[in-house]
């Protein structure tokens, strides 16, 4: 398999090793308009069947841009709809409450003490997220809620409740555009990050709670969930669409990802 590398400026990652070991182009910018025209000539000139983005800020405009690449092109990215759902994980949770999914309970910065619990709530179990989904791994503790300056973090944080029982992390390769029921959905269950290694009870309502939220949010594609026990009840925690980094960590899904095997 010939594997092209693309970049945005010549000469950098030159000291990487890994550059070694595959071809290299230098396109424009993400955000820059002629992007998607030169990835497309790209894959055109040199007969790309598959286009794998790791720049999640890339992936709606690539999604978007989906029918401008050769026929038989595959791009593995979630329909615009589900990456547009996805994006902003406040505005994901809500839609997943809405649709009836257990969440975890979130607010704005500047009305968390209503919705959350104010400063009774252990604080252990608050936290500042941010609402790109892409930087939840950014989150931090919110050691004492009535010191929160509402003002510094605006309308790019939320203060979410984490849950105070294990959290799982559930990666599943896409359900499909014509997905409708449970025979086809495979997906990798294990610990989140930071979490101990432990078995899971609870694994097949945990995969179908990730199911559904998935299809909550008209998600096709590679999506990493992390959801979380809160005594009887499972709540989902977060929603990241796209190949994420946990992805590297099963091999199989990654596979069935980029369409190098096929799921039963």
């Amino acid at each position: 398999m010939r594997i092209h590398v693309v970049d945005v400026a010549p000469g950098s990652g030159a000291g990487d090793h890994r550059w070694d070991r595959h071809t290299r182009h230098v396109v424009p910018a993400v955000g820059d308009p002629a992007r998607e025209a030169a990835l497309a000539r790209l894959v055109h000139r040199h007969g790309i069947d598959l286009v794998v983005p790791t720049n999640p800020d890339e992936l709606i405009d690539l999604a978007a841009a989906a029918t401008s690449f050769p026929p038989g092109v595959d791009i593995v990215v979630s329909g615009t709809a589900g990456l547009v759902h996805a994006r902003d994980s406040f505005h994901a949770l809500r839609r997943l409450a809405r649709a009836g999914i257990p969440t975890a309970r979130i607010a704005t910065p500047s009305d968390y003490l209503d919705q959350v619990g104010g400063p009774d709530l252990p604080r252990e179990r608050l936290a500042l997220m941010p609402r790109s989904a892409w930087q939840a791994d950014q989150a931090v503790p919110l050691l004492d809620p009535r010191t929160l300056d509402h003002a510094s973090f605006g309308d790019a944080y939320f203060v979410i409740e984490r849950p105070p029982g294990p959290h799982w992390r559930v990666l599943s390769p896409g359900l499909g555009e014509s997905s409708d029921g449970l025979d086809g959905v495979v997906a990798a269950l294990g610990p989140a990050q930071g979490a101990a290694s432990r078995a899971v009870p609870r694994r097949p309502q945990i995969l179908q709670l990730a199911t559904e939220s998935v299809r909550a949010l008209q998600v096709t594609g590679p999506v990493e969930l992390t959801v979380a026990e809160d005594e009887c009840t499972l709540r989902v925690t977060g929603v990241v669409p796209g190949l994420t980094a946990a992805f590297t960590h099963s091999p199989f899904l990654l596979d069935i990802a980029l369409g190098l095997v096929v799921s039963d």
